[in-house]
């Protein structure tokens, strides 16, 4: 599963029917981008997420992501974390926000520039506004 978690509406409800699905020493493997542990951190980036495309249920933290995991019949035998650089009008432009929604994250995204306020590394380079996106992917195998 690749970047499906943070739109379902009961991402342990998901995770238990892909464990229950798979056999004995089948692997499941989630792939999904991650907020911060901090929840305050957490809320701002998935407020922006939503603003952005109103498809987006809630990115978790990886802790939750891990606890799901934890919860079946299933060991997790690898994690693995990547942070990768986001240019933000590239980042608007796939989810083709309304111009309202566009202009409000936006603003956010001015703001963390001077104090990040979402976990997303949130900097100018070049005079263009990037920030970085954590994605894990966990691999367990069925029990």
């Amino acid at each position: 599963c690749r970047s499906v978690l943070h739109h379902v509406l009961d991402p342990e409800a998901m995770i238990r029917e892909m464990v229950r699905v798979v056999r004995p020493g089948g692997r499941v493997v989630v792939n999904d981008s991650v907020s911060s542990e901090d929840p305050r951190l957490a809320e701002n980036h998935n407020r922006i997420e939503r603003l952005r495309d109103p498809s987006h249920g809630r990115m978790l933290p990886p802790s939750e992501v891990i606890g799901l995991f934890r919860r079946g019949p299933v060991d997790i035998v690898q994690v693995r974390a990547h942070r990768y650089r986001r240019d933000l009008e590239e980042f608007l432009d796939i989810a083709g926000p309304e111009t309202r929604a566009r202009a409000e994250v936006t603003r956010f995204f001015r703001a963390w520039t001077s104090r990040d306020e979402s976990g997303l590394f949130v900097r100018r380079e070049g005079g263009r506004i990037v920030f970085d996106h954590t994605q894990w992917t966990i691999l367990g195998i069925r029990r």
